[in-house]
């Protein structure tokens, strides 16, 4: 989903023409997550850094 926060009809080839590159923010942590390997995971208790590694292929 996107949102614009501009005026409504505007013109948006003038400020993002072909090409532009946009950052896109995800809107849940899956869209995050599926971007990684692994996660490093700090323990609550303390204690050294954990690899989890992800799995794939569901």
């Amino acid at each position: 989903m996107l949102h614009w926060a501009g005026a409504a009809g505007a013109d948006l080839e003038a400020p993002f023409p072909i090409g532009t590159q946009l950052r896109v923010f995800p809107n849940h942590a899956c869209a995050t997550a599926a971007q990684f390997d692994a996660y490093t995971v700090l323990p609550r208790e303390g204690g050294d850094l954990q690899r989890w590694d992800r799995f794939n292929g569901w």
